[in-house]
């Protein structure tokens, strides 16, 4: 009974200074010309920051988030399907897919994949935001190698960032 308490109450620490330790590692931004707000590792190099694109990448997992004025599209899972058509692999498969709620004025769909890329599997996270308020699309690609040992964390990272997601408004 006493190795069941003590392995609980590791796992419960453990948890807890893992999220610390996560949000801890991260650096705030703010489009204020598209009204969105959002996170991203502060070990991260920026390759791209401008009125539409925000890449940035760290030595196994990029993140990307394009912002348009919403012209073109419906739904969001139309935008997803979109821009997993404009990322260059082979052989996806589609792991899982969900709506985001409690976005404010934000209506959001996800979608992960794995890919083959230059014959190297990876895995891709998409998601897809449209503000009925301020009249914006937005979308997310978050990309990273396949690693057994990495895996788990950068799947919870990549769900970080587009929990983080969120108008400036709000």
């Amino acid at each position: 009974m006493n190795t069941f308490k003590l392995t609980l109450l590791l796992s419960l620490f453990m948890a807890v200074f893992s999220v610390q330790s996560m949000q801890a590692q991260w650096t705030d931004m703010e489009w204020n010309s598209f009204n969105l707000k959002f996170k991203y590792p502060t070990n991260f190099t920026i390759k791209q920051n401008d009125s539409a694109t925000f890449t940035a990448s760290g030595k196994i997992f990029t993140m990307t988030i394009d912002a348009w004025e919403d012209y073109d599209y419906s739904s969001v899972e139309d935008i997803c399907n979109d821009v997993v058509n404009t990322i260059d692999c082979t052989g996806k498969i589609l792991v899982e897919e969900s709506e985001i709620k409690n976005k404010g004025n934000l209506e959001g769909y996800k979608k992960y994949y794995t890919a083959y890329q230059n014959g190297k599997l990876m895995h891709m996270i998409v998601a897809a935001f449209i503000d009925d308020l301020f009249l914006y699309d937005y979308s997310v690609k978050i990309l990273y190698w396949d690693d057994p040992k990495q895996n788990d964390i950068d799947y919870k990272a990549a769900q970080y960032i587009i929990d983080n997601i969120v108008p400036m408004d709000e």
